[in-house]
Parts: structure tokens; C-alpha cells; sequence
């Protein structure tokens, strides 16, 4: 799993075509909070399937009932039941306290942010918070998020990322599986 995809219901025709061109190396993140009841079931059934098909992981990082009713692979954020059985547990970290946090709570990923410049998320903490991140959590997956694109994709592996995760990067882009395939191209 290098490549780990964030989206909401309006991009299950591009969730698709991500997971058939990454198949194994994909992890789809649904997260969606304008969504909830039958509505979001729906959604996460249909991504299930999509993951499913194609060799892919589910993580899901809302409304964490449907993820007890629907396949899915593990949990994500601090709201979640985190660690249920075989189910993977991710937590964002956006600190050296987080990361801790996380590592107490038996996180299995860690998704380390903001990296580079992104919208409405904070200062970047640049390719630093991976190597720390690394030092305090070597058993974890470390995935790096924010801003990262294909030209920067690969600093993010050498400075102890595991792969990365993404949501413009994919689901902004004309073509999201041609963007994913560069994406996992530039890793490596």
C-alpha cells in the first residue's frame, strides 16, 4: 500500500479508476460527513465492492457505525473505535504529541501533516516531521500528506514515508488514474 487516496461520495466513478490502475497498492479513504444514515451505508457498500474488486484496502473515516455493517479494512482519526480486531487503526498526527498519541493508542498508520503548503491547513511542517515521525514510530506505517505530488512524491519516501496520501493530487486531476499511476511512479 503506497498510495493512500482520500474521497468522498463524488468520487466513486474516480475511486474505481484508481483502484483498477494501483489495484494492491491502493488504500481508499472514504471520508464524507455530508453523508450520513442510508445514504453514507450506501456509499461505503459501494467503495467496499470497488476496493474488493481490485485488490484495494477500505479505510473509513466517518460515521464509524457503517464501518461495523460494511467491509471495511480498519478506521481512521481520533474519533474511531481505532484498534478492532484485524481492522487497521490511522490517526493523523500533526505533532510529535500526536505521534506518540497514536503509537499509545496501537495506531498501525500514521498519516503525518501538512508536509507542503495546502489550503486551509496550517504551516507545512516540510519533510522533517517524517524523519520524526519515523525516529518515534518505526513500526508504524508512515504516510505523508498534504501537498504532495508527483514531483515531490519521492523525498517523501527517502525521508522515511512509507507512501502517500493525497486528495487533490488524485481527484482534482483531469485523468485520476493516470494521476495515481504517476504517483505511484514517482515513489518508486
Amino acid at each position: 500500500m503506497k498510495l493512500w487516496a482520500i474521497a468522498d461520495a463524488t468520487n466513486i466513478d474516480a475511486v474505481e479508476a484508481v483502484c483498477r490502475a494501483g489495484k494492491s497498492d491502493v488504500v481508499i479513504h472514504l471520508r464524507d460527513s455530508s453523508r450520513t444514515g442510508k445514504e453514507l451505508l450506501a456509499v461505503a457498500e459501494r467503495m467496499s465492492a470497488i476496493a474488493r474488486a481490485h485488490g484495494s484496502k477500505l479505510m473509513l473515516g466517518c460515521a464509524y457505525e457503517v464501518g461495523l455493517r460494511v467491509k471495511v479494512d480498519g478506521f481512521h482519526g481520533w474519533k474511531s473505535p481505532g484498534k478492532i480486531g484485524k481492522r487497521l487503526f490511522s490517526a493523523p498526527v500533526h505533532d510529535s504529541d500526536e505521534v506518540r498519541r497514536a503509537i499509545d493508542r496501537r495506531a498501525d498508520i500514521l498519516l503525518v501533516s501538512p508536509i507542503f503548503a495546502t489550503p486551509g491547513k496550517g504551516s507545512a511542517r516540510g519533510l522533517d516531521a517524517l524523519r520524526e515521525a519515523r525516529a518515534l514510530a518505526p513500526n508504524a506505517k508512515i504516510y505523508a500528506l498534504g501537498g504532495v505530488d508527483a514531483s515531490t512524491a519521492r523525498a517523501c519516501i527517502d525521508a522515511g514515508a512509507d507512501g502517500i496520501a493525497a486528495i487533490r493530487a488524485i481527484f482534482s486531476a483531469p485523468d485520476p488514474a493516470e494521476a495515481a499511476m504517476a504517483l505511484l511512479r514517482s515513489m518508486g
